[in-house]
């Protein structure tokens, strides 16, 4: 899950009291610490001796991409000596299996303001996000800013829609909120029938052919309309309805 922070605005209280639990979400994560990657080349460098002290004369070994062996993979090189440079080092390396010297460059990732669309409900606006530039952002993605959670719905580039990209190669994202859904609500009493919109979490259980606990009061749940067409029994989570259709209550003689 990755996790990028911006502010979103509004609180949202659920119109019906019945809640359900939270699901699972990925997450864009924001690395306050970022770790050092190599700009050089794309190697991941690991510390391999974790003897811990046991040998104090062993050389320091690191795992990194060998620029001299033929196959270019990644190779146990010794630490001959490290600089620091910026906010990275500058590290020197002799290959175990080729003994050839080179300069490992170690960086923290480079900071980008993706443009984004963010959507809550009929709403849209503008915003962007800091995210790193080697970050890997994929449609279906989910984020989470100021105790509400988002998911990537599109990634444009220059020239075309992509399903996953590095941020820097992105033009816009765009979003959906998806820790609160907007449920339409028909009331129908007798030849009226009006509407409003419900806010509630996306586990939130609504049940067909039962009396339900409105902002009215007490009605009956007639149907569900969800995108496979309309239920009259069962039970359907929030996040997979597009309308409930309430009767009033018969009275009782």
């Amino acid at each position: 899950m990755k996790q990028v922070g911006f502010h979103v605005g509004g609180n949202h209280d659920a119109a019906a009291e019945r809640q359900g639990p939270h699901g699972q979400y990925l997450v864009i994560p924001h690395i306050e610490s970022t770790p050092l990657t190599q700009e050089r080349s794309d190697a991941r460098t690991c510390v391999v001796d974790e003897s811990l002290g046991e040998n104090e004369n062993e050389e320091d070994l690191v795992l990194v991409q060998c620029n001299t062996c033929l196959d270019g993979e990644e190779r146990l090189h010794q630490v001959i000596a490290e600089r620091g440079k910026g906010d990275g080092i500058d590290v020197r390396v002799r290959c175990e299996t080729c003994s050839s010297v080179h300069v490992v460059e170690l960086r923290p990732p480079r900071a980008l303001k993706v443009p984004i669309t963010l959507s809550d409900g009929a709403e849209s606006h503008t915003d962007s996000i800091s995210v790193d530039d080697d970050e890997i952002i994929a449609v279906g993605d989910e984020f989470e800013h100021d105790e509400q959670r988002w998911e990537i719905r599109r990634i444009e580039s220059s020239t075309h829609d992509l399903i996953e990209a590095p941020a820097g190669e992105i033009r816009r994202l765009w979003a959906v909120r998806t820790d609160i859904v907007r449920i339409k609500v028909t009331y129908t009493k007798g030849e009226t029938s009006t509407s409003e919109i419900w806010t509630v979490e996306p586990e939130t259980v609504f049940t067909a052919d039962a009396t339900i606990e409105t902002p009215r009061g007490l009605w009956m749940l007639r149907a569900i309309h969800t995108g496979r067409g309309r239920r009259l029994r069962g039970s359907e989570p929030a996040y997979m309805i597009r309308r409930i259709f309430l009767h009033a209550l018969s009275r009782r003689r």
